[in-house]
């Protein structure tokens, strides 16, 4: 088995880190609106959903990030901080590397905080699935009915390993 580390790009890592800035203090200036206690009730229900969106976009961001990709003889793993995505070598129908996201719609998930995750739709790929920290090294898997993308550290080794027939470990 062999394990390709997920780090983030430098544009992502910033954009993490502003994003959780931006987010924080959203989430800082409503609780210090709620502790004047000079609010009616349609603001303190609008201020209490601001902090609850908060917490969780950052608890679905931060679980749903991409970890590693494992390559084993008879499967691919796409690790996340919480689950994995497996998907078996032989249901593969090629494994490429994607120049860009740039065409790609986000039908479902985040994009910036902590990476990018979620479903995507583009016209020649139609629906697939996303789990990215760095939009240089991504490795586009296509299976006979499902897509996704994901990236990580040393991409082109992964994309070698996939196109060998017979992988042994």
């Amino acid at each position: 088995m062999r394990k390709f580390q997920s780090s983030y790009s430098i544009g992502l890592l910033c954009t993490t880190r502003f994003m959780s800035f931006i987010l924080l203090a959203a989430a800082a200036t409503a609780i210090c609106r709620l502790m004047k206690g000079q609010t009616g009730i349609g603001l303190a229900v609008a201020l209490y959903a601001c902090i609850c969106l908060v917490i969780v976009a950052f608890i679905y961001s931060y679980f749903n990030q991409i970890k590693q990709v494992e390559v084993t003889a008879d499967k691919v793993v796409i690790r996340k901080v919480y689950g994995a995505i497996t998907i078996p070598r032989k249901e593969i129908l090629y494994a490429r590397h994607r120049k860009t996201l740039t065409r790609a719609i986000k039908s479902w998930g985040v994009y910036g905080l902590f990476g990018l995750s979620g479903e995507f739709w583009e016209d020649k790929t139609g629906q697939f699935t996303v789990v990215v920290k760095d939009t240089q090294s991504l490795i586009e898997i296509k299976t006979s009915n499902k897509c996704y993308v994901v990236s990580c550290d040393r991409y082109e080794e992964v994309l070698k390993l996939l196109e060998q027939t017979g992988y042994q470990l």
